[in-house]
């Protein structure tokens, strides 16, 4: 039997496209199978954090209890986002998180350049930052466009404010991608885990979108619950 060696990128690409539309599904449907999805999570995320922890030297205590609470308290705005806001602010968010992370991927393999945290991330550019920003950015203005067009009345400065609130998730998320990377080289270990071909571990998928969660639900989803209610009173 022929044995087929596949290249990172096409593990990541074959992963993506199986993963990504069961995960979309599992979010549009809801309910139990989510819960099972996002507890499965991060169970194994709080699993692969313990183990990375595990090989740093010092102060290894210290960096499982926060990881842990950092791990716990992110899921939970995960969870939130699509308990309060329903499937459609869960799809925005994931939207946003893969166009940073697309964008970021493809501007800093295209441009190169200058290493942003080569200690840390040696892989990670500015101008991969730019991109990691830039995405979101015009994904969020675009939406926002969208909405203004067709429920509210023409254009507005909300559609400045979804390109700069994009912009600013998508800076988020980098610096979760970075928060956990910094533990994988204090530990030595390249990825988190490896039940994702391609991408690594749980930890090294959901990185970027544990910090830009909390986020997401305090400056657009809590805003946007508190004028809908206004709008119905």
């Amino acid at each position: 039997m022929t044995e087929i060696n596949l290249s990172s990128l096409q593990k990541r690409l074959l992963s993506g496209f199986t993963l990504g539309p069961v995960v979309v599904l599992i979010v549009l449907y809801g309910g139990w199978p989510f819960s099972i999805m996002a507890g499965g999570f991060a169970s194994v995320a709080l699993y692969e954090w313990s183990r990375l922890c595990r090989r740093i030297e010092r102060l290894k205590a210290l960096y499982l209890f926060f990881g842990a609470a950092y791990i716990l308290l992110c899921f939970f705005y995960l969870y939130a986002l699509r308990a309060f806001g329903g499937f459609e602010f869960a799809l925005v968010f994931i939207a946003l998180v893969w166009s940073s992370d697309i964008g970021a991927y493809a501007v800093g393999k295209k441009i190169g350049g200058p290493k942003m945290a080569p200690k840390i991330s040696p892989n990670k550019t500015w101008a991969g930052l730019v991109g990691a920003c830039a995405a979101p950015a015009i994904l969020g203005g675009g939406l926002m466009l969208y909405v203004d067009l067709t429920v509210l009345s023409g254009p507005s400065l909300l559609i400045l404010l979804a390109f700069v609130g994009g912009a600013f998730l998508g800076m988020a998320g980098q610096m979760g991608d970075l928060l956990v990377s910094f533990v994988k080289r204090k530990s030595g270990a390249k990825d988190a885990g490896g039940v994702i071909p391609g991408h690594g571990g749980v930890l090294d998928r959901v990185d970027s979108m544990m910090l830009v969660a909390p986020l997401f639900y305090y400056f657009v989803l809590m805003p946007w619950m508190i004028a809908k209610s206004y709008v119905v009173m």
